[in-house]
Order: structure tokens, then sequence, then C-alpha cells
């Protein structure tokens, strides 16, 4: 017979596999006046997966892919662009709202193509999470989604904004 407690079976457990809707978020979508669709979710989940990206050796990497976006964990399609977190990731959250310290541009895209999905992971290619990316009505917003090999790509911010109970 095993003699150990939950506490030590949990030591063994080393990555957790979840989609951010509805397990992160309480299921409300915030429209802006912008027309811009924002999730919310508790700051103690963002404190979670700020924890995750600083996790590897270094900083963090938020990935775009073009293609069909794979179960969450998947196998990747084509990269089109990463850019790179600060090392923290992020501060301290203030207000409810965790806004993710400067994140480095592509200076080069890695391929053509149009961005539908992103990924991120920790700096040892850990995978964090996986999110949509367009032009409107996706995780991430990005002014174009054409994205062009040998073109600079940037993302301007990352917030994670406290909404649930």
């Amino acid at each position: 017979m095993d003699n150990k407690s939950y506490k030590e079976y949990l030591n063994d457990i080393t990555t957790f596999i979840f989609d951010v809707d509805g397990v992160l978020t309480d299921g409300s979508i915030t429209v802006t006046t912008d027309g811009e669709m924002l999730r919310t979710m508790n700051i103690k989940d963002g404190f979670a997966l700020k924890t995750a990206v600083d996790a590897g050796t270094g900083a963090g990497k938020i990935r775009v892919y073009d293609g069909t976006r794979p179960a969450t964990g998947g196998t990747a399609t084509t990269l089109l662009f990463e850019t790179t977190f600060s090392d923290p990731s992020f501060p301290a959250a203030s207000a409810g709202v965790l806004t993710a310290s400067s994140i480095t541009a592509d200076s080069s895209a890695n391929a053509t193509g149009t961005a539908t999905w992103g990924r991120v992971v920790d700096s040892d290619d850990n995978f964090i999470m996986d999110f949509s990316a367009g032009e409107s009505g996706a995780d991430l917003i990005l002014v174009t989604a054409d994205i062009v090999a040998g073109t600079e790509q940037t993302i301007t911010s990352f917030v994670i904004t406290d909404g649930n109970p």
C-alpha cells in the first residue's frame, strides 16, 4: 500500500493543459467602444500564467502561426513570427490588471501567411497556452493578419484583467 499524501503526488505533476475559454474566464466578453472584444479572468489565474512564462531559464515567447489551430498544446503549424517577453514577463498586478513588461519585436518574420492562432511558451519552449489571433474577434488583435516574411512584427501590449468573482 502506498502511504504518500496527496501533496507528495502533486510534486509529480509537471504540466497542466487547459484552454483559457471557460477555464480561466467566466465566459463574459466586454466590447469596447472601438468594437474590440475582451475576455476577463481572475488575476490569480494571471499570476499563475506569469509564473509559468517566467519558469524557464530566460524570457518566455509569444509565437504566432497560420493554419488551423491544433488541439490545446498540439503540434504547431507554420510559425509566422515570434516575439519575446521581458524577463520577468510581468510586474505585480495593479488594480486587478496584469500588464506585460515590454515585448521584444521579431525583426524578421519567419514566413508569409495569415495569422490565425498563437502560443505562449517559456524560454525552454514548454507549452503554456494557445490563443486565437486575427484582425478582430480574437484573443490577439493584430493590425493586419497578413504577415510577410522578413518584415518586423510587434506586439504592443499583453494584458490580463481581473473580472471573475
